[in-house]
């Protein structure tokens, strides 16, 4: 079961989205719903494993989400909000955000959430379009400059995030336990610096 926080700036999608997500009781436990600027205590006292942030009527809050990632570092974070900007979710993913999302329904939201828990790193869709192929192009790189900290391993590893492998789908590509994937893959965030797979491979994009 995953333990799920829901912070918004819109009670009322909030609570839809609460309604949702308990029509999947055995998948997620929605631990509470709070604002904004109330979540940082209450993400310390829970430490959960998937934090929603849907923001829509105030500046998109980046010193806030990086908190929430320094002090709950194995939280799958999403944000969601409604322009499509490309910055916004370049700025968001540095920060340490998993998923960046458009003002999705709760439904389809759930759908993802569960990609998200695998590993996987979701961006707004017209963000990601323009930038996909150079993601392709770039993990196929060397990129001494970047990668010469990393072990082979970690290098392979670290080409199939670039486009977005899960962690299963990474144990299956190499014939590695998922247990082991974790490891590499909290090896290749240390060396980086990165606080994130989504800042991981935002980072693939500005190099």
């Amino acid at each position: 079961m995953i333990n799920v926080l829901i912070a918004s700036d819109n009670k009322s999608y909030g609570e839809a989205l609460i309604k949702m997500l308990k029509k999947a009781p055995d998948v997620y436990k929605v631990l509470d719903l709070v604002d904004l600027d109330n979540v940082l205590n209450i993400a310390v006292d829970f430490q959960p494993e998937m934090m929603i942030c849907a923001v829509q009527n105030r500046e998109m809050p980046y010193i806030l989400l990086k908190e929430i990632k320094d002090i709950c570092p194995q939280t799958r974070l999403i944000l969601m909000f409604e322009q499509d900007d490309a910055n916004i979710s370049i700025s968001a993913m540095k920060a340490g955000v998993d998923a960046c999302l458009g003002q999705v329904t709760p439904g389809y939201l759930v759908c993802l959430m569960e990609l998200i828990a695998l590993g996987s790193v979701l961006v707004f869709p017209r963000v990601v379009k323009p930038k996909l192929k150079k993601v392709v192009d770039y993990s196929q790189q060397s990129g001494p400059d970047l990668l010469d900290d990393l072990t082979g391993r970690e290098k392979e590893i670290y080409r199939l995030l670039l486009k977005n492998y899960s962690n299963s789908g990474i144990s299956e590509a190499l014939g590695i336990s998922e247990s082991t994937v974790k490891v590499h893959v909290r090896n290749i965030l240390k060396k980086t610096g990165d606080k994130s797979r989504g800042a991981l491979v935002f980072s693939g994009f500005i190099q």
